[in-house]
């Protein structure tokens, strides 16, 4: 499953004012699918993941959409990490185009900052060695701290995760091939520094449940919807699934090998 959010007053809220707060290390893994972007010459955002304020010198992050430079039928994905007293630092990659599923990672080490997109590193940034300044307000998915409609998300995020260590690239690329797997039975390596973990698998009504060992458990606002591969038309694919045939071996018929296609509900 996933949460759809309307693009008007739906969000996700982490009320825990201390959940989510990282330092000089953290990595953030989720996906999200598009389906509306900002307007054309447009500067608004569309809020993804939130948890920053402009006050008292800029504290916490935010991942935003943009539209692309020059109005064209692209959006920018953009991230900014703020230290305090003004400070920043910013990275940035197209999404080609709406209505398809994109895997996100973020990872921040001591000053290095990277943006892989479908598990591949799309850009890298630098900046002197700094924490990222606690904010002390509640994390948001999908909308900002002031439920602002204009900067609402359209479209869907799924499987959120939120660590505070580096993801290796073998992570990385593993949780970008992977999707809507076990997560409630994560292995001890996966859930090592997990602060925060959403996989929107088995959560009903207005209650996000975190899998993480941390219990920083969320709150849906304004009429999320929950869905998921059986309810999506975007997401069936033909494929070849192990359809067996049978031969006989001493008199016995037993499975051979794929014979026939046929459809599953897939990413």
């Amino acid at each position: 499953k996933w949460l759809s959010f309307d693009g008007v007053n739906d969000r996700v809220v982490v009320d825990n004012a201390a959940a989510g707060d990282v330092s000089d290390q953290m990595s953030m893994s989720f996906w999200v699918y598009p389906e509306d972007y900002p307007p054309a010459k447009n500067i608004l955002t569309k809020s993804l993941i939130n948890k920053y304020s402009l006050l008292n010198g800029q504290s916490g992050y935010f991942v935003f959409l943009v539209k692309g430079a020059g109005g064209g039928g692209f959006a920018t994905l953009s991230a900014n990490l703020y230290f305090g007293n003004n400070d920043s630092m910013n990275i940035s990659s197209v999404l080609p185009q709406a209505n398809q599923w994109y895997h996100v990672t973020l990872v921040y080490d001591k000053g290095k900052l990277r943006l892989f997109i479908d598990g591949k590193m799309e850009k890298i940034v630098s900046h002197a060695p700094k924490d990222v300044a606690d904010f002390g307000g509640p994390l948001v998915l999908g909308g900002m701290q002031t439920n602002k409609p204009v900067n609402a998300f359209k479209g869907n995020i799924d499987e959120f995760r939120l660590y505070d260590r580096v993801l290796s690239d073998t992570e990385i690329s593993t949780f970008a091939s992977q999707k809507d797997g076990p997560y409630s039975n994560l292995d001890i390596k996966e859930k090592d520094g997990l602060v925060i973990g959403y996989s929107f698998n088995n959560d009903i009504g207005s209650a996000v449940k975190d899998y993480s060992n941390n219990h920083n458990d969320a709150k849906e606002e304004g009429g999320v919807v929950w869905e998921d591969d059986i309810t999506s038309e975007k997401k069936i694919k033909d494929v070849t699934p192990p359809v067996l045939s049978l031969i006989k071996i001493n008199g016995s018929e037993v499975a051979d090998q794929v014979l026939a296609p046929s459809k599953v509900y897939a990413m």
